[in-house]
């Protein structure tokens, strides 16, 4: 594919907690940007749940294969939600 770019484009991906969208978070996030001089980024953050919501469900679990034991020294949402923004940015 030949893509041309004028300002940067951003893919990404997430594994959440669950589907429940009020009480589920993503638990990691990847992302690849591609710039208009063809270079590209990419990045992956893990993310532990904020307390308060779902853990993650076994069948979520079953999926992504990420478990609540990967995510026990991992940042929550807010601590990287800057850094995930300045991937974006532009």
């Amino acid at each position: 594919m030949n893509l041309t770019l004028t300002r940067p484009l951003v893919f990404f991906d997430v594994e959440t907690t669950g589907l429940n969208i009020s009480k589920d978070q993503i638990i990691e996030i990847s992302m690849i940007k591609l710039c208009p001089d063809g270079t590209q980024e990419e990045r992956t953050l893990r993310i532990k749940p904020t307390p308060g919501f779902n853990p993650i469900s076994p069948e979520a679990e079953a999926v992504h294969g990420i478990s609540m034991n990967d995510l026990k020294d991992k940042p929550i949402f807010a601590e990287v939600a800057d850094e995930i923004l300045a991937f974006f940015y532009d």
